[in-house]
Formats: structure tokens, C-alpha cells, sequence
């Protein structure tokens, strides 16, 4: 199963790895800064030393207080903590705009959250946020994590394909792989997101794509697909076991499921946990699936596999 990457994918690997490890850097000390700024480090000792929330007038939302608490105690220790001049030496010509820009964003939608957890300008969800997510999902750094599917694969045409959490976007990018005697099937559990989708399919004239408001742990698995696809899905996934149960009953023999993460915590060598803090903006998130637990689920349920891990986010699982 194993290939020999050529250069093309070996950039944009590094495109998706750089980015993302950077973009870590910068939300760490966002929320270091938010810390600093609404004074809740300045009770670091008692944090770390006893079960203590402190009261905070200017913090309106409790529920945001003890989240950052309990992050707080999750990532580092106090003496880390200190502001320290730190220095981190990147490639800047490896990294991508729009998925900082993204960041920025969620960051800025922390002020509200601040105020309350039902704040009308949070906007990250799949449902009244969908134009948010939509401009993430049609970024250049979302096309970096198709093309490195597509290309190393080396998809030609008349594929089956199964996209699970499809979104906006990922339809009318893989859609062109099927073409003529071929599927592409997207579903996602968001209407909104299967709505955008739709339009862009309408708007682009494109054939051979079944669009579904559906969830994978609903679907009725039928062995079809020469590729089930999964990116940015199994951090919101609850019944890990169901979903991955269902996307293995979806292959041919010798069909391939192709998972991508922004973060698979045991391979990444910094803490994700700063990441989980602000996703968790969004309500459907749940957490970052290691290779490790993803691989042992499918074992466990009884599939025979091979698989290989591509760069740092992506898991390649072939059914035997």
C-alpha cells in the first residue's frame, strides 16, 4: 500500500503541517493573553494548588471561567506559564493565510463567548455559522488536504465515493473523479452545510453526486465504495465505534479509508489540548481522535486492514 511520495505532495504536506504547528503557537498565547487580560492568572497559585474558580466581575460567562480553569491545568505547568520571551523559528514561506485568518476569527468570537455562550455573533456552527464554515472549507488550505487525497491516490475517473461530513465544498473538488460511470456520495448531519453544497453543485452543472442531510452513524453501509473519505469529521463524531463501523461497511475489498485531522494528538509534538479550548466554540465538537484509538476501533470491530500514516494528518486505512 505503501508509495512513494513525489514532490508535489511532499510541499503540500509541509503547507498542512507548518501552518498547522504555527497556528498552535499563535493560540497558545492568545490564551495566555486572555488570561492576562481578564486577570484570571494572577490567581495561578490558587488554580494550580487547590480546586479553586475565581470570581471575576468582569467575566459575565461562568461556564467560559471554568473552561479556561480546567484548560489551564491541562496544559502546563505554572512555572511555564511566566511571561519568558519565546522565540520560535518557522519557514513563513510554508504557511497559509487563510487557515491563520480562520483562527483569527474564532479567536475574536472568544470576546463574545465572554459574555455569554449563546452570544448571536458567535457564529461557529454548522448551522447558523454556515457561511463561516463554508469559507473555511473553500479555502486555499482546505484545497491542500483534497489535492494531497487526489494526487496520491493518482483518482483518475469513474470512482465511487463516499465523503462523510462532505461539507460545502470537498463535492464539487472530488465530484470530477467519478465522472461518467462513477458516484460521488456527500453526506453531512448539517442542513445548511448540505444546502451550500447543493447550490455550488447547481450552479456548477456538475453530474454524478448524490447529496445526503445524513449522519454516518445513521447510513445503511453497502459495499460500494472504492474510497470513503473523512476530513476535519471524527472530532465531532460521538459513537466512534458506530461511525468507523459504518465507513469500513461502506468499502470494496481493497477500498480505502482516507482520514484527515487537523490534529491527531499522538502524533503532533506540541499539546492539542490548546486547540480542543477553542474549538469547543463550537458546540459539536467533541475532541481529537489519535491514530492509535481510530486504528485499535477498527481492529477490535473485526475488519482486516493495512494502514499508513501520511505526514502528520492524514490516516490512510485500506479493508483487506
Amino acid at each position: 500500500m505503501h508509495r512513494l511520495l513525489h514532490n508535489s505532495i511532499r510541499e503540500k504536506l509541509k503547507y498542512i503541517e507548518e501552518t498547522i504547528k504555527y497556528n498552535f503557537h499563535r493560540l497558545y498565547f492568545y490564551f495566555i493573553d486572555l488570561g492576562i487580560k481578564f486577570g484570571i492568572l494572577k490567581y495561578a497559585d490558587k488554580i494550580f494548588e487547590e480546586n479553586f474558580i475565581p470570581n471575576i466581575p468582569s467575566i459575565q460567562n461562568k461556564i467560559f471561567l471554568i473552561k479556561y480553569v480546567n484548560t489551564l491545568k491541562k496544559i502546563i505547568s505554572y512555572d511555564e506559564l511566566e511571561l519568558k520571551r519565546v522565540i520560535v523559528e518557522y519557514n513563513h514561506n510554508y504557511i497559509v493565510p487563510d487557515y491563520l485568518q480562520f483562527y483569527d476569527e474564532i479567536m475574536r468570537m472568544f470576546n463574545y463567548f465572554i459574555v455569554s455562550e449563546s452570544h448571536p455573533l458567535i457564529l461557529y456552527d454548522f448551522e447558523h455559522g454556515a457561511d463561516f464554515i463554508d469559507s473555511f472549507l473553500s479555502s486555499n488550505f482546505s484545497n491542500l488536504y483534497r489535492e494531497v487525497i487526489s494526487e496520491y491516490f493518482q483518482m483518475d475517473k469513474n470512482l465511487y465515493i463516499l465523503d462523510v461530513g462532505c461539507g460545502s465544498y470537498s463535492p464539487v473538488f472530488f465530484a470530477k473523479y467519478t465522472y461518467p460511470n462513477g458516484w460521488y456520495v456527500g453526506i453531512d448531519k448539517s442542513k445548511s452545510m448540505i444546502r451550500i453544497a447543493k447550490n455550488r453543485v447547481k450552479r456548477g452543472r456538475i453530474s454524478n453526486v448524490i447529496l445526503r442531510n445524513i449522519s454516518i452513524e445513521e447510513i445503511i453501509a453497502r459495499e460500494r465504495y472504492d474510497y470513503v473519505i473523512c476530513t476535519k469529521v471524527l472530532e465531532y463524531i460521538e459513537s466512534l465505534p458506530r461511525a468507523l463501523s459504518n465507513m469500513m461497511k461502506c468499502l470494496k475489498k481493497g477500498g480505502k479509508l482516507v482520514i484527515f485531522s487537523e490534529i491527531f494528538p499522538d502524533l503532533v509534538d506540541f499539546n492539542e489540548t490548546i486547540y480542543e479550548f477553542f474549538n469547543s466554540l463550537n458546540k459539536s465538537f467533541i475532541k481529537y481522535r489519535t491514530t492509535t484509538e481510530i486504528i485499535n476501533t477498527i481492529e477490535t470491530l473485526g475488519f482486516n486492514i493495512e494502514y499508513e500514516i501520511l505526514g502528520k494528518n492524514f490516516l490512510i486505512i485500506e479493508k483487506l
